[in-house]
């Protein structure tokens, strides 16, 4: 009997000891997870902004030699019927704000898909950007929203 007390004492000890060590490896993990120690670490990607009626909208521009290239590509959810988007090219200087430069007039699409495509000559010394307002119908509700492409400094 003795010998048996003593194999179930020895079973005991090392089941404590293995549960230990697995509680003592898990804290450094732990540890590491909630507290990032550099930016890249505790960089969480931005919200994806969720419209009712768009399913995307993507306005850009790129200027090359002078001559600014303005698009754009706004699809409607499934029940789109009409899609209305106005577009400007807007330009700041340096450490100014944004003006309208040049406004096109609106385009209007009965259907779920509006491309937009112009060019007009921009001068050196700003920042320019593409703004869009742009409504949208779905199952007879309108969705206004406004939209800015990233900014090209020239």
């Amino acid at each position: 009997m003795k010998g048996a007390i003593s194999m179930f004492t020895r079973k005991r000890i090392l089941s404590i000891l293995l549960v230990a060590i697995l509680l003592l490896a898990a804290v450094p993990v732990m540890t590491y997870a909630s507290n990032p120690t550099s930016e890249a670490e505790a960089y969480e990607p931005p919200p994806t902004t969720r419209y009712t009626n768009i399913s995307s909208i993507i306005p850009s521009v790129s200027i090359s030699s002078g001559t600014a290239t303005c698009t754009n590509t706004i699809i409607g959810n499934p029940g789109t019927t009409k899609i209305v988007a106005t577009h400007t090219l807007q330009r700041k200087p340096s450490g100014g704000s944004y003006s309208d430069y040049k406004p096109w007039p609106a385009n209007t699409v009965n259907g779920s898909y509006l491309s937009f495509s112009e060019t007009c000559s921009v001068t050196s010394g700003y920042t320019y950007r593409l703004k869009c307002v742009a409504e949208v119908t779905k199952n007879g509700v309108v969705e206004t929203v406004t939209v800015y492409s990233a900014e090209k400094a020239y």
